[in-house]
């Protein structure tokens, strides 16, 4: 998958990050503290949302395209129930409502495919059953053949830690490799 642009926002902690375009290389460059490791991770939280994440208040738009040259743009918002600490267990959720996405839609080759609300989820312009609001149509519906290319395509996505330094390395898979 190429990510050719990414607008990210996390409204819990009133952070944003500006509409940023990716060429087919691309480098994150900069001095310590100015959002190299801030922008990974927003896309490791797309990621996230796609094995079926709540995440608090964060909103999205990306562009890409996968290796057999199909064109995704995938937006939603989740609802911002402000600051959450972080948790210490998975049962920290057991606790709390989870937050629900507001919107979201996702667009192959132009043509929209999927559109949700608070209340209603249309799957090729047709109203689906009522589906868990916590949880990303793309999770939801990953076994329909035109969704789980793009869920597999972000499965691929991977982050590692491989210095003494912590120094962070994010690679995406080709052909499973």
């Amino acid at each position: 998958m190429n990510i050719q642009s990414f607008v990210y926002k996390d409204n819990a902690v009133e952070w944003q990050l500006e509409p940023i375009t990716f060429k087919p290389l691309t480098l994150l460059v900069g001095a310590s503290g100015v959002g190299k490791t801030r922008i990974l991770q927003a896309i490791v939280n797309l990621k996230k949302i796609v094995k079926g994440a709540s995440l608090n208040g964060i909103e999205w738009n990306v562009k890409c395209e996968t290796r057999l040259g199909h064109f995704y743009e995938w937006q939603g918002c989740f609802e911002n129930k402000g600051f959450l600490p972080e948790p210490a267990d998975d049962s920290f959720f057991d606790n709390i409502d989870l937050p629900k996405i507001e919107n979201e839609k996702l667009v192959i080759n132009e043509q929209t495919l999927i559109e949700r609300n608070a209340d209603d989820i249309c799957f090729n312009g047709v109203k689906t059953v009522k589906l868990p609001q916590t949880k990303s149509v793309i999770y939801l519906l990953k076994e329909e053949e035109q969704i789980k290319t793009v869920s597999d395509e972000f499965q691929k996505i991977i982050k590692e830690d491989n210095s003494r330094d912590h120094a962070e390395t994010f690679a995406v898979t080709l052909n499973g490799e």
